[in-house]
């Protein structure tokens, strides 16, 4: 064979293989990429010095994060992005020592104090940190990516000092690690919005200048303390060494509840309404209202809010079930006074926006209160249609609509905050665009309050603030749920909302949210 018989069939080999090689990358690059939402584990403190839990710890379960990560790396060939919406650390229990306490109620931990409790804290979790990294070098053609959104509970991640923290144990170096610090992840190509969920609406934990998180005082740096994270370290942080499920239950201002014994827990009335509306934030996800009238009515009560308004205390007291702590307090020895300052909180269309009075009314609805909101419409009401109420119609949707203004391409918004998964539903932008909504729940064991209250039932405990002592952690099911969306290069959405069910010396398996073995602590089962 000649020399140049040999160059050109050489020359002819390398054409093919290279020909080969972009054929290999074209078909990789069109490959389906996989999605992947989880929320809030809130990894603490971990264990003490004798190597027993700390009574405020949730996150006990590495061997089950670890068998989460190891098996959705598979389908997808470790070519994954593993998004974790808010609330991965928690940021808001301090160790002994620490007492973050501002210059006043609006600021809690200085730069210097949230350090040493995120140090504590990625030090307690250095195992399952180690999972994330390991996690995230999988693959060879493309990588796995771990997306880390601050929520509000490790809000103090937006700061580069905190975040640098973080990265550091995530080995960001030689990982795909990604701090979305502006609180909104986006999908390549902007269909799949992410966020955790505590701006939307009125909630209580929402800082007003997102994700601007601190301000510098008399020299010194505080992270801004929104009302909620008040409400948590007076509450949860205080009462959690004897009520370790005080958080667990959901909806998560069931077990506060349960821990009430009397106003003075309200430090204004307006601090009694916030939490009126964490409670009806929190925990109307499942509830369920007939309606009397047409059975093709989809449309939700059209209440008068300005008629609303003069019910007075009546529109709050209407919204709470009888055996409802909070409707208790009501029937305190100075009603009068509560009375007179509700009416006036009614009439207050600032700290009561119209949003805030729907769902009172939504809530009066659902209890078949009296009196009733008056409607808008001679339209009457009933028992013909059943209706899935939340606050998602009432303030998620909008919120939804609002975003897509911002990001016209976005096609599904996952969010958790509320630890309640919600299934799958519809938020209609026109004739011709739809937003599908899900809310991935949370990774972590959580117990269904009607669930709770069965137990304290079937073990006749004299009350349920017993039922919080004698509950741990370790008995509750062992399923964290999920959001996985395989998205195509094409643009294509496959969205699904699932459970990984493992006790952590057994195998885990992927089961339905609505499965047996896990409680139904959401909407869709």
């Amino acid at each position: 064979m000649t020399l140049t018989a040999t160059f050109f069939r050489r020359t002819g080999q390398i054409i093919l293989c290279i020909i080969f090689l972009f054929a290999v990358e074209g078909v990789n690059s069109a490959s389906p990429r996989t999605i992947v939402f989880i929320s809030d584990l809130h990894m603490g403190l971990g264990k003490d010095a004798n190597g027993s839990w700390y009574k405020t710890e949730d996150f006990r379960w590495p061997v089950a994060f670890e068998g989460f990560l190891k098996h959705i790396s598979q389908p997808g060939n470790a070519a994954v992005d593993l998004v974790i919406v808010g609330d991965f650390l928690e940021l808001w229990q301090p160790p002994t020592g620490v007492t973050c306490k501002g210059p006043n109620g609006d600021y809690g931990c200085s730069l210097e104090e949230m350090t040493v409790i995120a140090g504590a804290v990625l030090k307690a979790h250095s195992r399952e940190l180690a999972a994330l990294a390991a996690f995230s070098r999988k693959g060879t053609n493309r990588t796995n990516c771990v997306h880390v959104i601050p929520g509000n509970h490790d809000a103090a991640l937006v700061l580069d000092n905190i975040w640098a923290m973080v990265a550091d144990s995530l080995e960001s170096d030689t990982s795909c690690i990604n701090r979305v610090k502006d609180g909104t992840w986006k999908s390549e190509k902007g269909r799949v919005v992410a966020e955790h969920g505590h701006q939307i609406g009125w909630d209580p934990n929402r800082y007003e200048e997102w994700p601007t998180v601190s301000k510098q005082v008399n020299g010194v740096t505080y992270l801004e303390r929104p009302w909620g994270e008040q409400f948590v370290q007076k509450i949860f942080n205080d009462e959690e060494e004897s009520y370790p499920l005080i958080d667990n239950l959901s909806p998560l201002s069931a077990g506060t509840k349960y821990r009430m014994g009397d106003r003075g827990v309200f430090a204004t009335v307006f601090d009694f309404f916030r939490f009126v509306k964490f409670n009806l934030l929190e925990t109307s996800v499942r509830q369920k209202i007939a309606f009397l009238g047409e059975t093709d009515n989809n449309d939700l009560p059209k209440w008068d809010t300005n008629k609303a308004r003069d019910l007075g205390s009546a529109l709050f007291a209407g919204a709470f079930a009888k055996d409802d702590p909070l409707a208790a307090m009501l029937s305190v020895s100075d009603k009068t006074n509560l009375e007179q300052a509700l009416r006036g909180l009614a009439q207050d269309r600032q700290k009561l926006p119209d949003n805030a009075v729907l769902a009172l009314c939504d809530q009066i609805a659902v209890r078949k209160a009296k009196p009733q909101c008056p409607t808008t419409t001679s339209k009457k009401l009933g028992s013909a249609v059943e209706k899935l109420l939340w606050s998602r119609e009432r303030v998620v949707g909008p919120y939804v609509k609002g975003r897509w203004e911002d990001l016209p391409n976005m096609r599904v918004f996952v969010y958790g905050h509320t630890h309640a998964f919600e299934k799958e539903w519809p938020v209609e932008i026109s004739s011709r665009v739809k937003v599908s909504v899900l809310n991935d729940g949370a990774f972590q064991r959580i117990i269904d309050d009607e669930k709770f209250r069965a137990i304290a039932r079937s073990k006749k405990l004299s009350s349920l603030g017993k039922g919080l002592r004698m509950l741990q952690l370790e008995e509750l099911p062992a399923c964290y749920t999920f959001v996985s969306i395989t998205e195509s290069p094409t643009g294509g959405l496959n969205q699904s909302l699932q459970a990984w069910y493992m006790e952590e010396k057994s195998v885990g398996q992927v089961v339905d949210v609505c499965d047996s073995r896990c409680p139904s602590v959401g909407r869709g089962c």
